[in-house]
């Protein structure tokens, strides 16, 4: 369009009320699983209501997930939870090291292929309509970008 500036070529539309939400996320090595679960909002009882569907998932398994220092993971709740559940193992890493966590790796390669039109104007329900279609994708082959996740030192631990 002549005479469109760059700032409307990528502009988003302000919504009337903000919107949030949060997606827990969890990587399993063992069979390149990705687990995921959205909130209205982050704390510990989603983050609970999380690790219970893991749990779930997981029956007779040990679970290790490695968390980075939110507060909600260190919380009193999630260690009353590690109590009452001794087959899940928290591993908590050093601040400001999100580059040792295999999940972050998931989210580096999903955000762009969510947010690659540009424009979300059904708001949070679309953001997670688009996160479902991908990972349907994925486990169905339809990718073209294959989600590749690297250990690293966490290969000696597995």
């Amino acid at each position: 369009a002549a005479g469109a500036s760059a700032d409307s070529l990528f502009s988003l539309a302000t919504p009337a009320k903000r919107e949030g939400c949060t997606i827990f996320g969890a990587y399993a090595p063992e069979n390149d699983g990705f687990y995921w679960k959205s909130a209205k909002k982050s704390g510990n009882k989603p983050f609970r209501d999380f690790l219970h569907q893991l749990r779930a998932h997981a029956s007779g398994k040990t679970l290790a997930l490695i968390l980075d220092n939110a507060s909600i993971h260190h919380a009193k709740a999630l260690r009353t939870f590690a109590e009452r559940h001794p087959e899940v193992k928290f591993f908590h890493l050093a601040p400001y090291s999100p580059e040792y966590n295999p999940i972050e790796q998931v989210w580096h390669w999903l955000k762009p292929l969510v947010h690659a039109a540009k424009t979300i104007n059904g708001g949070i329900s679309e953001l997670l309509s688009r996160v479902r279609k991908v990972m349907s994708a994925r486990i169905n082959g339809r990718l073209a970008t294959p989600l590749n996740v690297g250990l690293g030192i966490w290969n000696l631990l597995i």
